[in-house]
């Protein structure tokens, strides 16, 4: 072997370093060189082993063999480096080609083991070759008469091997999602017939029926789980959902009305389901069963109301349904904008439509409705409706058919879920055979009402229920039924989308969860920090002893973790396969078949797709690592859909420790001369501060002192960043100090603190209206003043971009839009008086002629200003906040709340704030 001609024993992990101590008179042999050699090997091993890890650190990509007629025996590896676990450094210089065929023709067993059941990995390894054989001129005992290597080669060599898909681990992202069941809500001898998050209000409702022949809507508060009311319905229940701008709670089942018993959706006011459980209103429908969906920009409300054999969907606008609420003498429902008849039924009992499965969904921009029917030939029964299209007349169901959907007929619909960007529809499928299996299938968005399949999906051991994905995308969550147990489980997105002919079959997450009793249906939190499941203690088709709500919290793993794991000890190598760097796998590789091994994307038949990350360890270099740093420092960490902007934080002051101060949004580090002192400085950017340091560079051929962590404070003492290095190895630290910005401004935010309105309510007849807006006006009143020239520009009263009064005009096809009055005036406002009982309803305040400062405004209209209705019309304020300014010249009015709550009692501070009221006819 090459290290026995060089006398080298360089052991592997860690080992006890020794060095040549040299003396005038010492004799030297080639020993000696050699150990001088391995001294620093062994150094630079531990370093790459310890500090960066194994993995590839650049290239090394596999990619198909540019001829096609070499793709079924060659693949070719790209120039790249990589380290082994024992920290050698591989380098491929050069574009290599790996003749697999031949590899596999040289092992027979490696060769039979690839049956397609089975991984082809593809590895790496260092190889040490001898070159430029040099005589010898005095040779030792051991010394070979043919000469000896004066160079040794540090090559590399391709090692193959197969793999059972099953007890391989892909490289895991650190973040992982932790599921953990935190409260049950028990109901007696109860069926949960459908969920829904009501956002808007932060209630969780329960649509249940009884063995006792009834129904009720359950709200429970979404955070603590407490009850919050009881809704009555009647012998049915089949949906539940909400109107969040609108504030109207629906559930559809079976209903009393006056003395009949009536199939239909329930309609609630949310400002009085605490006091009121019965509903306002019923709108009554043909059939037993309904579900109900929510459009979440326009607040239409769909119903699909079907049976075994027929189905109905009706959309009703908003506009339409507030004023057949308000109507004393309203009929069964209100005036319909659109119908589309099916001709065909939704399931039976046990399937998605009755089980409250998310067989019906919106995009979240309220362009399409996706239904999934689970009855009949699969390619023929998912629909994605176009709205606009629904609304204007004339759609029949085939012109919402999805065209080649690459579905067999051995699969049934069950679930679709869509991204937060509205990209890509998820379809979960239940396969017909013996052996009970579910399918989860990615689509994008093409066009009108094409879906092209996008990655191979996965396919689980399991019958599917519901499905619901999470706003990040990296993770879908699948409610299963398997043989008797009902299983919550996250699947990894990474696997849906992976490219392949057929879908992936991966083992249930460790994180899955089981629940008691026959699972019927699934909902998310729109954060995706929490689950809801529903289940029963019995069979679908009979009522249950007792329903439950499984809620479960939804975590990531603590990346700190990782830091946790150095202390279990130092990685090392156990078996000779470690050695080896995986650079990619060939996915279920059939050797006898001889595939075409080819990149993602390229199609054709007797393929096999190169992996190169899948199972693919990474060493990411410094360079690497801080262009990520940077590109999270410009884009902010997101994780989840964002929530409601956050009480503005303190504002810096001037200069480096002033009240207006830049934050530090980036960092140079550079090296200084051999010796130098560490140093900072500043330098300032649009975006902010850029810290530059400078740290002195090791003395060359020095062994690396190292720096072991680095501490940073800020001092109020020094106006520039200072560094330095304190303390000796092994225990050195890199000490930066920043200037500390002086004590903030404690002034607190501006708020709204009242209308002259009640929000959502009756404002009054028109005629009342228009005299309202004819004298006063209407007004919006402030905690503190503000600077009125931000409104008009001047500082008169007059038109303003930053506030208007809005009304509901119709443009066809049952659609409408918002329009602004045109003939509205702002004036500033003083002297304000509010109602002695309600602090927040503004009773009357004078009317500035021109104004510095002022504590409010109101709305008034010209002479000519004319308003009629037909019966019912909403009006709505619109209010840009961010625009105004204070007395001090700073935006500090938090303009999405009156006096710290929203008109729905709960929320967050914004920049927009909007409120809406009727008025009658008359």
């Amino acid at each position: 072997m090459l290290e026995d001609q060089t006398h080298s024993c360089l052991p592997c992990g860690l080992h006890e370093p020794q060095r040549n101590n040299y003396f005038d008179g010492k004799l030297l042999v080639s020993k000696d060189f050699t150990d001088e050699q391995d001294y620093g090997r062994g150094h630079r091993r531990l370093h790459n082993a310890l500090l960066h890890g194994t993995g590839t650190v650049c290239g090394l990509k596999l990619v198909q063999h540019p001829a096609d007629g070499c793709r079924n025996e060659f693949v070719v590896v790209q120039p790249g480096m990589a380290l082994d676990c024992c920290g050698n450094e591989i380098i491929v210089p050069v574009q290599t080609g790996l003749n697999i065929a031949k590899m596999l023709a040289e092992d027979a067993d490696l060769a039979k083991a690839l049956d397609g059941t089975k991984h082809l990995f593809i590895g790496i390894e260092r190889c040490d070759v001898g070159t430029m054989l040099v005589p010898v001129l005095l040779p030792g005992c051991s010394a070979s008469n043919d000469g000896n290597y004066g160079r040794i080669a540090e090559k590399f060599k391709f090692v193959l091997s197969a793999r059972d898909p099953k007890k391989v681990t892909p490289v895991e992202v650190p973040v992982t999602a932790k599921l953990q069941w935190v409260h049950t809500i028990t109901l007696g001898a109860q069926k949960p017939r459908a969920l829904h998050i009501n956002d808007g209000e932060k209630w969780l409702q329960i649509a249940a029926d009884s063995n006792a022949k009834g129904a009720h809507l359950y709200l429970h508060d979404s955070d603590t789980q407490d009850l919050v009311s009881l809704l009555e319905m009647n012998g049915a229940s089949t949906d539940t959902s909400s109107s969040r701008e609108d504030q109207l709670v629906f559930a559809a089942g079976s209903f009393r009305v006056g003395t009949a018993d009536v199939a239909g959706v329930g309609v609630w006011r949310a400002s009085k389901a605490k006091s009121d459980a019965k509903p306002e209103a019923v709108i009554e429908c043909d059939l037993a069963s309904s579900r109900i969906s929510v459009s979440p920009t326009s607040g239409a409300l769909f119903i699909l109301n079907f049976d075994s054999g027929n189905a109905t969907l009706t959309s009703f606008s908003a506009e339409n349904l507030s004023k057949w609420l308000l109507n004393t003498t309203r009929g069964k429902r209100p005036d319909e904008t659109a119908s589309l008849k099916f001709e065909h039924g939704f399931g039976a009992e046990t399937d998605a439509p009755l089980r409250g499965a998310s067989m019906m969904q919106f995009s979240h921009d309220g362009r399409f409705l996706a239904i999934a029917a689970p009855d009949g030939k699969p390619a023929e029964r998912l629909y994605l409706i176009n709205v606009s299209k629904l609304n204007a007349g004339g759609m029949k169901p085939k012109d919402a058919l999805v065209p080649d959907l690459k579905l067999t007929d051995t699969e049934l619909l069950c679930s679709v879920a869509w991204s937060l960007d509205d990209e890509f529809l998820y379809l979960l499928t239940n396969g017909t055979g013996e052996a009970a299996q579910t399918t989860l299938l990615r689509f994008r968005l093409a066009g009108e009402n094409e879906l092209k399949p996008q990655g191979r999906g996965v396919t689980l051991a399991a019958s599917g229920l519901d499905l619901a994905i999470a706003p990040t995308e990296t993770r879908a969550y699948v409610l299963l039924r398997d043989g008797d147990d009902t299983k919550l489980t996250p699947v990894d997105m990474e696997l849906v989308k992976a490219e392949g002919a057929a879908p992936d079959t991966p083992e249930l997450s460790s994180e899955t969860i089981a629940i008691d009793g026959t699972g019927l249906s699934l909902a998310l939190a729109p954060n995706g920090a929490r689950a809801y499941v529903a289940a029963a203690d019995a069979d679908l088709e009979s009522m249950p002893d007792r329903g439950l709500v499984a809620v479960i919290d939804i975590s990531e793993n603590d990346c700190g973790i990782h830091f946790d794991k150095i202390i279990d000890g130092c990685s090392h190598c156990n078996e000779a396969e470690d050695h080896a760097v995986i650079l990619g796998h060939l996915p279920l590789y059939n050797a006898v078949a001889k595939p075409f091994i080819v990149n993602p994307g390229t199609g054709g038949d007797n393929i096999v797709v190169i992996d190169n990350k899948t199972y693919r360890p990474i060493v990411p270099s410094a360079h690497t690592l801080h262009e990520v740093i940077e590109c999270i420092l410009a884009q902010g960490v997101a994780e989840g859909p964002p929530g409601p902007r956050g009480d503005p934080g303190v504002q810096g002051a001037d200069g480096p420790t002033g009240p207006n101060g830049k934050s530090i949004t980036g960092l140079t580090v550079a090296q200084g001369p051999v010796g130098s002192t560490p140093s900072a400085t500043t330098t300032e950017q649009p975006a902010g501060l850029v810290v530059n340091l400078t740290i002195p560079a090791p003395a060359p051929g020095a062994a690396g002192l190292g720096i072991d962590k680095a501490t940073v404070i800020y001092d109020t003492a020094i106006t520039a960043p200072q560094v330095a290095i304190t303390g000796n190895a092994p225990n050195r630290t890199l000490a930066i100090k920043l200037p500390a910005p002086a004590a903030a401004p404690t002034d607190e935010m501006n708020t709204i603190v009242g209308m002259s309105w009640k929000h959502a309510a009756e404002f009054g007849s028109a005629s009342k209206f228009r005299s309202a807006l004819l004298g006063k006006g209407i007004a919006v009143a402030f905690d503190k003043p503000v600077q009125w020239p931000a409104f008009t520009g001047s500082k008169k009263a007059g038109p303003s971009m930053l506030v208007e009064l809005q009304h509901r005009v119709l443009s066809g096809g049952g659609s409408s839009f918002w329009a602004a009055f045109d003939v509205i005036e702002v004036n500033p406002i003083t002297n304000l008086k509010f109602d002695a009982v309600d602090k927040t309803l503004l009773v009357n305040w004078d009317i500035l002629g021109n104004a510095d400062l002022s504590q409010g405004f109101a709305l008034r209209a010209s002479d000519n200003f004319e308003f009629g209705v037909p019966n019912v019309e909403p009006v709505r304020l619109v209010f840009y906040a961010d625009f105004v300014v204070g007395e001090d010249g700073k935006t500090s009015l938090d303009g999405s709340h009156i006096g710290g709550q929203l008109p729905t009692g709960r929320g967050g501070p914004g920049d927009t704030f909007l409120s809406w009221f009727t008025v009658t006819e008359g």
